[in-house]
């Protein structure tokens, strides 16, 4: 299941519910492109809220760079500090990763060798796991 997003544009809560629907209907290589789009979405929306300094078209690694870098709720000292902040080095390299994946192997373009189930699963529970985690981030502070 997607996570529960408190306060977003209406393109984030769009592309989850298509996501969902995908997913249940047509399978996971039809849903990754709805699940990046509201992971974008959502990160984009609290950058501008935060009024931090975007590009005109920033990438969704340029958002979650920003907004791990730049917002309070993410520069306070956790357990395990550098291991974490390894992690996150990481999940901004898989996020990389996930935007040619979107653009290269789903229906997100013409594109002729389309991602496969178990592949398109772990890229749409990345995107879930991002969305939940920076969402309970946020409401603990």
């Amino acid at each position: 299941e997607s996570p529960i997003i408190a306060n977003t544009r209406e393109v984030v809560f769009e592309a989850l519910k298509d996501a969902e629907i995908l997913l249940r209907s047509s399978g996971p290589k039809n849903a990754v492109d709805r699940a990046h789009t509201a992971l974008h979405g959502y990160l984009k929306k609290l950058c501008l809220d935060r009024g931090e300094a975007l590009s005109k078209e920033p990438s969704l690694t340029d958002v979650f760079k920003a907004l791990r870098e730049k917002s309070p709720e993410f520069s306070e000292v956790i357990p395990h500090d550098a291991e974490a902040k390894r992690v996150f080095g990481s999940l901004s390299s898989a996020l990389d990763s996930l935007n040619t994946i979107r653009n290269r192997g789903t229906l997100a373009h013409p594109n002729e060798m389309l991602l496969k189930a178990p592949e398109a699963m772990l890229y749409i529970n990345l995107s879930r796991a991002v969305l939940g985690y920076i969402e309970a981030k946020l409401k603990k502070n």
